[in-house]
């Protein structure tokens, strides 16, 4: 295994123990996931979903832009639409977790719990509790 895709796993590793990703056999789409480096010289991995956003329908304009702290203030019904735009995702999806419902639009490159066990950085039983219910 390379250097890039242990580092890969490690960056995966670290997103599902704070919650940011999970295990799943299927997701709706992807996008990919590369680095930059930090001025700390540690690098940040980046997820791309250009891809995804270009397939996506144009959402009505916004008359402000909202930042992360304004999602606490969000009200909507169940079934009710919301709308961000694409600035707003740039700006908040590290500092959240995407709900449950559309966490299956931000797939990313597939590993295998082989893979994230021969790491040797996590047990299998701990790895388990990060496999989503694909139901």
């Amino acid at each position: 295994m390379g250097a890039e895709r242990t580092e890969y796993l490690k960056l995966t590793l670290r997103q599902l123990a704070c919650g940011k990703v999970r295990l799943d056999l299927h997701v709706h789409a992807a996008g990919s996931v590369f680095c930059v480096e930090k001025t700390t010289g540690m690098q940040r991995g980046i997820w791309d979903g250009g891809a995804i956003s270009a397939a996506a329908l144009r959402p009505p304009p916004s008359i402000k832009l909202a930042s992360p702290a304004c999602f606490v203030d969000l009200l909507s019904r169940p079934g009710e639409d919301v709308f961000l735009s694409k600035r707003d995702i740039q700006t908040c999806l590290d500092a959240i977790k995407a709900p449950d419902s559309i966490q299956k639009f931000f797939g990313r490159p597939p590993v295998t719990v082989e893979e994230l066990l021969e790491t040797g950085l996590i047990a299998e039983d701990v790895l388990r509790t990060y496999i989503a219910d694909s139901t």
